[in-house]
Parts: structure tokens; sequence; C-alpha cells
């Protein structure tokens, strides 16, 4: 059976109205919020966020006429000197964490008809020049900020010059321009001219607004209707962006996702996250085919009221009663810290006892000692009626660190930019900034990570700052563990929701909203409005509700394909009796008779490690040219902590192990820094187990569900 979307069937925009920077820029020009800030860059004060201390807000007209200057600056030949012109289809790589207008950027290099390729800032230089390969990047948008470093390791000898997003993409861009990649990474021809490489800094000769605006502050009328004809002649089918993906195996691939992709993902998520976001300025009534109905006027605020939300617990000031150093021992407390850092990025310091040591910016806050302010109070019936009652679009409120690489960070601040609702962005998850963003700017919602959860959930530096206004998060990319979201609720009163997307769909499928948390636990939601699903068996066969099976979608935010791979779009996509063309997950689910996913199981061979996904079959052709490994496969093991997959290696040796178990380790440690020093951090293996033989099929095929219990 076809399991349709219990939401309404919405009137999409087609054609040149389903180009995202028009859909997403046109309304500065009519808006009466276009002046209002939007965008906001982190704080600058304290040690966590520095390298660019006189950025400011972005609104939405200020989105707009950055756009259209950037855009402005391409074609008119600014990036390199005027050797070549910009054209329609040429790509620039954005290689940098989280800015404040990353986005906006996107739109400039999508208004001068470019394809902006969306990379991870984490990958090492050779990871990266595989990307500008496959992508034919002309130039790369980076950051010359070393972001918060790690402490300096005493065995090993101090670096000369300090390695940042800007020197890793000089070295890609050398690499990318001289060698051809390798088969085991495809095989993409070098590029025939160095990539140029610019940076986000304002204050950098080689800044991007330096290079594309220079001293030019507002654009001419003749530059702006030059810039306005090639955004105009883009159709709702070109290719909007690169994002990356393994797909449901594989080496990582560039999906294609489209104007149309992105524009009908945007509305199809403001939908579902209908109360957790102001008032979208355009409502798509004059799409409809009765032109009243807008896309959200069907969109309810489901279970806003006190029986979904968790009751609070407020406990008097550690200060006063010493709870907190009683419930977190300090081994406790280092288990965390370490689990944040290698997680998600996470700094906070630790004294010798074991507590949080003050920054400068804590230090500062009025709220920096429990002493000083007690534990914030419940909101209760009346935070709840304040809730309700407060005139919708005007009061919310975001912080916002998923990264923008990302195709769930990227969607979710396209949704902000169409509904105007502002947001604090942060570059990485750094906890104490984080919990002072929220006090400071009364956040009310953030979309989460299970580490962030984790933090919030159990670590003491949270009973300094007021977090009362934060009443929601969703929780996307990763598997999200019941006891993380019952200890948040329990501790904070916040109510955690879950979703499912993939970045082939652009990539939100579904959302839960605050009551399907009660009537529908472990699962992510119904189905968004306009998307369709199948079920399958192991030999294709369709089933019905509560039948556990592949999950096959559709839909108008389903990806154009992935770019140069003809391999993996024959097997992405599968085929209906009627023609019809779906997308496969590599997930097992069951949909119940009200249309609720629970996803059970996982075929396709991808780790989900931090969010990210990582190809094993990545990391087996690393090990594969080490001459001491005969045969290898890595599956995921899962942390019990935080639900996370870690990269784990089976290895069958090439020649006979040493009895000794040191010597043993050692070979163990060194095949390991072999591979972790080639890839991004979210990569690494975290460990070898060796064996005599894989577990093989007759076919010849590792039988990786046989190797968990091998570990």
């Amino acid at each position: 059976m076809i399991f349709k979307s219990p939401h309404p069937t919405l009137d999409l925009p087609q054609g040149e109205e389903a180009v995202l920077p028009r859909f997403l820029l046109d309304p500065a020009q009519t808006s009466d919020r276009s002046t209002q800030p939007i965008l906001y860059p982190p704080p600058s004060s304290g040690k966590a966020f520095t390298s660019r201390p006189n950025a400011k807000a972005l609104s939405l007209k200020n989105m707009c006429e950055l756009a259209y200057g950037i855009a402005n600056g391409l074609i008119n030949g600014k990036l390199d000197q005027g050797n070549q012109p910009f054209e329609k289809g040429d790509v620039i790589a954005i290689y940098s964490p989280n800015q404040h207008d990353y986005v906006p950027i996107v739109l400039a290099i999508q208004m001068a008809g470019g394809i902006p390729a969306l990379c991870n800032p984490s990958y090492k230089p050779n990871e990266l020049a595989h990307q500008l390969r496959m992508t034919r990047a002309r130039a790369i948008f980076t950051t010359a900020d070393a972001g918060l470093q790690k402490p300096q390791d005493k065995k090993q000898p101090k670096a000369t010059t300090l390695e940042t997003p800007f020197t890793r993409a000089q070295e890609a861009a050398r690499l990318a321009f001289e060698e051809k990649g390798d088969a085991d990474t495809g095989g993409f021809d070098k590029l025939d001219g160095e990539p140029a490489v610019l940076v986000f800094e304002d204050d950098d000769k080689k800044g991007i607004r330096n290079v594309l605006l220079g001293t030019q502050t507002k654009i001419s009328e003749e530059d702006r209707k030059k810039v306005s004809e090639r955004a105009t002649a883009l159709k709702s089918t070109d290719a909007a962006v690169y994002c990356f993906s393994s797909g449901t195996s594989g080496l990582p691939k560039a999906v294609v996702l489209t104007h149309g992709n992105l524009v009908s993902n945007t509305i199809q998520a403001t939908f579902l996250l209908y109360d957790r976001m102001n008032k979208a300025v355009e409502n798509g009534a004059r799409f409809s085919k009765d032109g009243t109905d807008g896309w959200y006027d069907k969109a309810q605020a489901k279970g806003a009221g006190k029986e979904y939300r968790p009751e609070k617990k407020v406990q008097a000031s550690p200060a006063k009663e010493g709870e907190a150093s009683k419930k977190t021992s300090k081994k406790g407390i280092n288990k965390l810290i370490s689990q944040f850092k290698k997680g998600f990025g996470a700094v906070v310091e630790v004294e010798k006892n074991g507590t949080p040591k003050a920054s400068e910016s804590s230090a500062s806050s009025p709220s920096s000692s429990p002493e000083e302010k007690p534990a914030p109070q419940y909101l209760g019936e009346t935070g709840f009626a304040r809730i309700e009652s407060r005139p919708k679009g005007e009061q919310e409120f975001h912080i916002d660190v998923l990264p923008q690489f990302h195709c769930y960070g990227l969607l979710v601040n396209l949704v902000a930019i169409h509904t105007l609702t502002p947001r604090i962005i942060l570059p990485r998850f750094h906890l104490e900034t984080y919990l002072s963003s929220i006090q400071e700017h009364g956040i009310t919602f953030g979309f989460v990570v299970p580490p962030i959860l984790l933090a919030l959930a159990q670590h003491p530096l949270v009973d300094k700052y007021d977090v009362s206004t934060l009443w929601r998060v969703a929780s996307g990319a990763a598997s999200l563990p019941d006891e993380i979201t019952n200890a948040v609720g329990a501790r904070l009163g916040i109510v955690c929701t879950d979703g499912y997307g993939m970045t082939e769909m652009s990539p939100i499928v579904g959302m839960q909203t605050v009551s399907d948390v009660k009537i529908a636990p472990n699962t992510v939601g119904v189905l968004a409005p306009n998307t369709e699903a199948m079920v399958l068996d192991h030999e294709g066969k369709q089933l019905g509700h509560n039948e556990p099976g592949e999950l096959l979608l559709r839909g108008p935010q389903m990806m154009h394909g992935y770019l140069r791979n003809e391999e993996a779009n024959e097997k992405a996509f599968f085929t209906d009796e009627n023609g019809q063309k779906w997308l496969r997950t590599g997930d097992v689910v069951k949909i119940d008779e009200s249309g609720y996913i629970k996803i059970t199981d996982r075929l396709k061979d991808v780790i989900k490690s931090k969010g990210f996904q990582v190809s094993p079959a990545e990391l087996e052709g690393i090990l594969f040219k080490d001459e001491r490994v005969k045969d290898a496969a890595i599956i995921g093991s899962i942390d019990p902590h935080d639900g996370n997959e870690l990269p784990w290696a089976f290895i069958v040796p090439s020649q006979t192990l040493p009895e000794d178990e040191k010597a043993k380790d050692e070979i163990a440690t060194s095949i390991l820094k072999r591979v972790n020093e080639q890839v991004a951090g979210y990569k690494k293996i975290a460990g070898i187990t060796w064996l005599d033989a894989l577990p093989k099929s007759d076919a010849g095929k590792v039988l990786k569900k046989n190797l968990a219990s091998q570990k």
C-alpha cells in the first residue's frame, strides 16, 4: 500500500516562483518586518568566539543587500580578478563552521547562477580535495579562525604554524589542481585551475566582502538589474546546492538538491514547526487552487498544554544545599566533559575538584554564581498561559548550533529566514556560551543533537543560568535515547521532540509535535505534507500497517540524484509498476494506522557518528592500503551513554601477530593512527578487534551483523 501524509496537501510554488533566493528574499521589499534583526552572530565577549568581533545581526533587508552585492561581485569577475567570468552552474565550495552570514552568502552564490557545495570544515585536505574534484569547484569560502584549541599534548612537538580551515583549504586547492583522484575515491580528474580561497573574516584582505564588494556599500540600479536577470533565469529544476551523503552504501557522494526541492521542504518544515516559529512572511494563499487557503492555515499548534510537559523539579541552590555536588561525582563530571570534547566540540574547563571553572565571561555575569541567583522557576500554568496567549509570530527566539553545511542545519536556517524568526548562531557547541545566550536573549527553542541534551540533563553548569524561557527543543541527525529526553524533562521541564530525515530528502521527512510525544512515543512523527511512502519486504512486496520493511519515499523534496554517479543513482531509486520513482532509504520502519513512523532497524551500510554519516567503505579502503591488513570490515559500535555510533574495525592481519599483548596493542595503535590522521574527527576508528577470518556468505559478502557479537 502507499502511505500518504495525514496532513493536508499544500499547493506549492512552481517554476520561477520556486527559486530559493527569490522565494526568501523578495519579501524584503514588502514585509513590514524586513528591518528586524534575524541572524545574530555569536557573542564576541569571553574566549569562545572572537574571530569576527565587529559582526552585526542581519535583517532580511540586510541579507537582501548582501546577497545582491556578493552576486554582483561574482558576475563582474572579481572572484579571480576578471580572469574568468562567473557563469551559471559554476561551483563555490563553502568550507567553514557556522557563520551568521553563511546562508545569505549561499543565496548570493545562487543569485549569480552558481551552486554552493557545502563541505564539512573538519575534513582533512585530502578529503576536501576529493569533494573539490567531484564538484569542479572554482573557489573555496572558508575561515581563518583556528577555533577553540585543544590542550597541547606535552608528548607532541609544538606546531610551528597554527592549522586553520584556511590553511587546509589552501592545501586542498593545491591537491585538487595538481593530483587526480585515485580509484578508491572515485577517480575524479584534477581541476583545470587552482580554486581561489577567500575567508568570512571582514577585516582580512582575502575576506569575501573585501574581494567581492570592496568599498561598495550599495550597488547601482544597473548592477542590481544585471543580478536580477541572472537570478530570474534560474529554474526550479536547476541545482541549488550540493550536500554530501553516503546514501545507503559506498563512498560519500554529492547530493544534488534543486531550488524546487529546498523551497518545497522549507514550506513543509514550516508547516510542521508551526508552533515553534514566527509567522511566515509569505502564507501561500496566492498559490492555492481556490485562492483562499494558505500553506499554514490548517497547521495547528498541537500540545502546548501542561499535560504534555514534564513536571520540573526545582531544587534549592547547590551552594546552599550541596545537592549538585552530591549527585555528580568528580569521575562522572570528567567522563561527561570527555564525551563532550570527543563528541560535539564542547569546551568546559574543570577545576581540580571536578567543578566547572568560571571563565571571564561567566565571572562578569550577574548569574555566574549560584549564591547570587535562585534556581529558575517552573513556568507552570502561568507560563503556558503566557505562551498560548502571546501574539503568534512575535516572540520566538532560537539558538542554532546545527552545522550549516549539513542539510538539516541549512534547512532550519531557511525556515528561520522564511518566518523571520531571530536566532543566535554559534559556530560550535560551547556549553557556557550556549547557556548564557539562552539567558541573555530569552531563547524559546533550539534544534539539538543528543550530546547537547546530555549536557542539559547532567552538567552542573546549567544550574548557574536561568534557562526557563527554553520550553522546547527538537532533536535530529542521530538516534535519541529515551533516557536523555526523560532526564532533560525531569530536570528542566523541557519537552524534546524527535524527527526523521535524510539529505536525499532535503532533508525533512517527518517531525513530532509535542502531542506526538505523549500519543506515539518512540516514533518520529508522521509524514510531512505532500510526502508519500511505501514499505517493502526483502522480495520487493508492498507491506501494510505495522509490517516492518524498508522505507521508500517520494515527494517534492526528493533529490534530483547524485552528482556524476550513475551507479549510485541506479541503486538509490526504485521504479514502481506505474513508472513512478521512489527513493530507497535503507531504513527499516513500521507505519501504524494513524501514520506514525517507527524506525526499527537499518539496512544501509552507513554509520551515524555524532550526527554525521560515516561510510565504512571509505575507512575500509584506507585500511586495505596498510600492508599489515589482509582483510577488514568496519561496523558501528553503540556508546550506551548517548546512543552514538563509533566506527570499530575488525581486522584479519596479513602476518601472525606477536603473543605479547603490549606488542599487539602497539600494532593496533599504529594502524589506528595511520587511518585516523587521514579523516575528520567523527570518522575516526575507535578500536580494533583482531580476527582469524571475517564471517562471510557463500557469495563472499561480509556478514557484518555477525561481527557485533565478536567485539
